[in-house]
């Protein structure tokens, strides 16, 4: 199956459910899978990232 398809067809069964254990379970998987990036990059790229973030929040100009 094409994988657009697929993703348009997640899409759909999220928008329908109230099951909020599902939309629970989805943000987890999420959350999960962004922590084991997060893990794997050094702690200088860490602090680099948090404080990029950090200058946008205040409305800095952030050059990348």
């Amino acid at each position: 199956m094409d994988l657009q398809l697929e993703k348009l067809e997640l899409i759909k069964l999220l928008v329908e459910t109230d099951d909020k254990a599902v939309i629970d379970a989805v943000k987890n998987i999420f959350a999960s899978q962004n922590k084991e990036v997060w893990t794997q990059l050094s702690e200088e790229e860490q602090e680099t990232i948090e404080l990029r973030i950090h200058e946008a929040n205040r409305g800095d100009q952030v050059e990348l």
